[in-house]
């Protein structure tokens, strides 16, 4: 199970994920792109702000995500689960390595000598 369905999942089961319970529990880094990334596949998913004082006193802001629409996401969640199963089934073209390109030569800079010569 990938991390974003791992996440989904969490959200799906009524929980409410902030980065830090995401860190916690799917080791993930970066629920902001994981919900940017669900909210393009369809799925509604509501962000509301917090904010926490820390031991420095300071204030820490992050977003708490919840699922709002599970009907909707039951349905996405199955034309997910469709499309896996059938790109699993699709043959795999093996397809060959492109010839590597020979690296470019760096320019350099000729010495101060030559390159007085040729504007005199």
């Amino acid at each position: 199970m990938s991390q974003t369905d791992a996440i989904l999942a969490d959200l799906f089961a009524g929980r409410a994920l902030t980065p830090q319970d995401a860190l916690r529990r799917h080791r993930c880094f970066r629920l902001a792109s994981v919900v940017h990334m669900l909210r393009a596949d369809g799925f509604r998913i509501h962000s509301e702000m917090m904010s926490q004082r820390r031991r420095d006193g300071s204030v820490a802001s992050f977003a708490r995500y919840t699922l709002t629409d599970r009907r909707r996401a039951r349905s996405l969640i199955a034309q997910r689960a469709r499309a896996r199963t059938a790109a699993a089934a699709k043959p795999v073209r093996s397809r060959r390595a492109a010839p590597l390109k020979p690296a470019r030569s760096r320019r350099t800079r000729k010495p101060a000598a030559q390159r007085a010569g040729r504007r005199a």
